[in-house]
C-alpha cells in the first residue's frame, strides 16, 4: 500500500467518495493504490469533447471504472465499443454528436434508463428498440431513429424531439407514460398525437408552428409550458391551464394580461423580450418566486 496515512482500504474508499471526479483523477496520477482502486469510487464521468479529461482518458483507463453509472461521451472519438460494452452498470449515456460508439456496444447495455442521441448518426433502430428500460430519450436533430423503435419504448417519460423531423405521430401517440415532451422547432408532431398525452406535465413549444390550441387545451396536468417565440397558442387555451407553475413567454407577443393574470399558481415567469405583459398583470401574481425581465419592453 502506498497511501500516506495507514488506514483500512474501505476507509480510504469512503474518503475518496467525497472527492470530485477531477480530484480523483489527479490523485490517481500520483498514487498507484489510488489508481488501481479509483474505479470503485467514480460513478459519473464527463469525457465530452472539450472537457478536462475528454482527450486524456482511454479505453484502458475507463474499463477500470466498474461502478460507473453515468457517462458523457459527447463528441468523443477516443473511447470505443470494446470499452463501453463492458460498462454494464451504466444507466445514463450521452452520445450527442458521437460517431464512434455503435450498436454493437450500446444494444447490450440493458440497464440504460437515459440515452442522448442528439445529432448522432451511428446508433440505429436495431439498438434502441432493445433498450426497454429507457425512461428518457433525447433525439434532438437525430435523423436515424424512427417510429419503429420509439413507439416500442412504453416506459418513456421524457422525450426530446427538438428540431427532429424523423419521428411522426405514429411514434409518439402511444407513449402514454410521457410527462415531458420537447417540440421546439419540430414540424412533424401534430395535435392528433399531443392531445392524447394526458400525463404531460412539461411541454416545450418554443418556435413551434404546428401545435395549436386544440393540441394542448385538454392537457390539464401541465405545470410547465414554454411558449417562447410562439405565435400559434392563444389566450383561450392557456387561460384554462390552471395547474401551470412555470410559463415562458419570452419573445411572445400573443399571450396577454387577460390570460396570465388568471394563473395564480405561477411561481416562474419568463418575460424577456416580451411586449404585451404589463405591471397590472404581474403585480397580481403573488406566488412568483422567479421572474425574468431581460430586455422586457414594459419594465425598462
Amino acid at each position: 500500500m502506498e497511501y500516506p496515512i495507514h488506514l483500512p482500504d474501505d476507509v480510504w474508499l469512503i474518503i475518496l467518495s467525497y472527492l470530485s471526479t477531477q480530484r480523483l483523477c489527479a490523485v490517481a496520477m500520483v498514487n498507484k493504490w489510488f489508481a488501481a482502486n479509483i474505479g470503485r469510487c467514480i460513478t459519473s464521468l464527463d469525457l465530452s469533447l472539450g472537457s478536462l479529461y475528454g482527450h486524456r482518458v482511454t479505453d484502458a483507463i475507463l474499463q477500470r471504472l466498474s461502478a460507473l453509472t453515468s457517462l458523457d461521451l459527447r463528441g468523443n472519438n477516443t473511447i470505443t465499443d470494446d470499452c463501453v460494452s463492458g460498462l454494464s452498470a451504466l444507466t445514463s449515456l450521452d452520445l450527442d454528436s458521437n460517431n464512434t460508439i455503435t450498436n454493437d456496444s450500446v444494444s447490450g447495455l440493458s440497464a440504460l434508463t437515459s440515452l442522448d442521441l442528439s445529432y448522432n448518426r451511428t446508433i440505429t433502430n436495431v439498438c434502441v428498440s432493445r433498450l426497454s428500460a429507457l425512461t428518457s430519450l433525447n433525439l434532438r436533430g437525430n435523423r436515424t431513429i424512427t417510429n419503429d423503435s420509439v413507439s416500442r419504448l412504453s416506459a418513456l417519460t421524457s422525450l426530446n424531439l427538438r428540431y427532429n423531423n424523423a419521428i411522426t405521430n405514429n411514434g409518439v401517440s402511444g407513449l402514454s407514460a410521457l410527462t415531458s415532451l420537447d417540440l421546439r422547432g419540430n414540424r412533424t408532431i401534430t395535435n392528433d398525437s399531443v392531445s392524447r398525452l394526458s400525463a404531460l406535465t412539461s411541454l416545450n413549444l418554443c418556435g413551434n408552428k404546428t401545435i395549436t390550441n386544440n393540441g394542448i387545451n385538454r392537457l390539464s396536468a401541465l405545470t410547465s409550458l414554454d411558449l417562447s417565440c410562439n405565435n400559434t397558442i392563444t389566450n383561450d387555451c392557456v387561460s384554462g391551464l390552471s395547474a401551470l407553475i412555470s410559463l415562458d413567454l419570452s419573445c411572445n407577443n400573443t399571450i396577454t394580461n387577460d390570460c396570465v393574470s388568471g394563473l395564480p399558481a405561477l411561481t416562474s415567469l419568463d418575460l424577456s423580450y416580451n411586449e404585451t405583459i404589463t405591471n397590472n398583470c404581474v403585480s397580481g401574481l403573488s406566488a412568483l418566486t422567479s421572474l425574468d425581465l431581460r430586455q422586457s419592453y414594459n419594465y425598462k
